[in-house]
């Protein structure tokens, strides 16, 4: 009896001995290569009402997540490309990603044509005719019309005695010039220039041709109204023109046809 009872408690004491002491130690798996998510075993209990393991197996699935979530943020961030094979996108990151390179997309189609058209601007000079903007055209040929008619008064002013037909080219290249493509700054220069040729035409002409001489006398009130009506801020061109409206009419105050 004694003997069965030794054997028993040499069996209990075996039992008792911790099972990690009899099994071998089995090493943790590597990472895996690529970064992946790991989705959540469903639990139904609470956290209080886990076991010991349990609760550890779900923090560490957790923090898992977590990480791969990380990972896969900053490789997004810096690539800045579609996700790898084998990640894993919600279907409300794809559609941000999807708004964001469609942003990108317009954003530099809108920088792309705004760099066209100012070289367009830039180059306009030295840009073909047939290939350069009409309007961009008409505007020049008006602003190098405008600046010829201003060579051609200031030439003919140093002048002891302008010749006439250059008094009547002058007017015609102050009458020809465009005014809805000059820009609205140099409207009233024109005017001022149509006034002075006219007015000189009307003062040279009017003992031989006093015809001709009325004709541009009309045209010297018609643009010094305008100029007064229209541009009234310019006021440095008005008090020229006022002047010599008024010498002019002093000029042919003997003839009364005028």
């Amino acid at each position: 009896m004694k003997f069965t009872s030794a054997i028993l408690g040499l069996l209990l004491a075996s039992a008792a001995l911790p099972l990690s002491a009899a099994e071998p130690e089995i090493p943790e798996p590597g990472l895996p290569p690529l970064p992946r998510l790991v989705p959540l075993v469903p639990d139904g209990r609470a956290p209080a009402q886990l076991d010991p393991e349990d609760a550890l197996l779900q923090n560490l699935q957790q923090a898992i997540a977590a990480r791969d979530e990380r990972i896969r943020a900053l490789m997004d961030r810096a690539s800045g490309d579609l996700p790898r094979t084998g990640q894993l996108l919600s279907p409300e990151a794809s559609e941000q990603r999807d708004h964001r390179n469609s942003a990108w997309r317009e954003l530099e189609a809108t920088l792309n044509a705004m760099q066209e058209r100012q070289q367009r601007q830039r180059d306009i000079l030295d840009t073909p005719a047939l290939v350069a903007d009409e309007y961009q055209i008409h505007a020049l040929r008006a602003s190098n019309h405008l600046a010829m008619a201003r060579s051609y008064k200031s030439w003919l002013e140093d002048l002891e005695e302008a010749p006439t037909d250059k008094l009547r080219r002058g007017l015609d290249v102050s009458q020809g010039i465009s005014v809805e493509h000059l820009e609205e700054h140099l409207r009233p220069q024109r005017l001022y220039l149509i006034f002075w040729f006219a007015s000189e035409l009307t003062s040279r002409l009017a003992a031989t041709h006093p015809e001709e001489s009325r004709d541009h006398l009309d045209i010297t009130r018609r643009a010094h109204e305008r100029l007064v009506s229209d541009w009234p801020g310019s006021v440095s061109l008005i008090i020229s023109a006022n002047t010599l409206l008024n010498r002019l009419h002093e000029s042919l105050g003997a003839d009364p046809s005028l």
